[in-house]
């Protein structure tokens, strides 16, 4: 085990270990879709901006399946959304806010996916990886766990090539599944955030 993987598991044991008698991290996983807003210029890649304007969730397991298949994605932000490393990205689940809970995070990890575009109408994907927190509203369903360090990976595929409709698919793991090493130190530090926004709830 490298030393950024061992300070990623002494991230997660932060969280869950001292807070046990208060509450409970959320454990499960999301999928959903994002709408893209067509763009007849994009030629989709790693570095390229793409417009989010909403989205649902599709799937959902574990502590998750209290949200409804179907719940709307809102609140994207940044909207129009660089597909790069640092990037931040937030959203809630539902009509508002308090509804379920939202997620906020930064891109840790951009790469496009697949063989190199050689022709125009060739297919482009481009995976992001964020690590970030989700937060349980504090009037809704899952508002008996705490704000949990969480994993989000992005896939965004434009399959007709350039200017061609882009398809975005999202997967939110509670714990983080597969934690980029480099980002150890990332899950320590949301620990901490995540600590203070409990004792704050409190």
């Amino acid at each position: 085990m490298t030393s950024s993987l061992r300070a990623a598991a002494a991230g997660l044991a932060f969280l869950t270990l001292p807070l046990a008698a208060e509450a409970a991290p959320i454990i499960g996983s999301l999928g959903g879709g994002l709408i893209v807003r067509p763009d007849p210029t994009l030629a989709l890649a790693e570095g390229e901006t793409v417009t989010l304007t909403g989205g649902r969730v599709t799937s959902r397991t574990g502590d998750f399946v209290a949200v409804p298949v179907l719940t709307d994605i809102n609140g994207l932000s940044p909207a129009v959304f660089l597909l790069d490393e640092g990037t931040p990205l937030s959203f809630f689940l539902g009509a508002m806010a308090s509804s379920f809970g939202g997620f906020a995070g930064t891109v840790l990890d951009a790469e496009n996916i697949g063989p190199v575009p050689v022709d125009p109408t060739d297919p482009r994907t481009v995976r992001l990886t964020l690590l970030g927190l989700f937060t349980p509203s504090a009037t809704g369903v899952l508002s008996a766990f705490d704000p949990t360090t969480a994993l989000l990976r992005l896939t965004f595929v434009q399959i007709a090539g350039e200017g061609a409709v882009v398809t975005a698919n999202l997967t939110l793991n509670t714990p983080p599944v597969g934690i980029p090493a480099p980002a150890g130190l990332v899950v320590l530090g949301l620990g901490l955030l995540g600590l203070g926004a409990i004792r704050a709830r409190g």
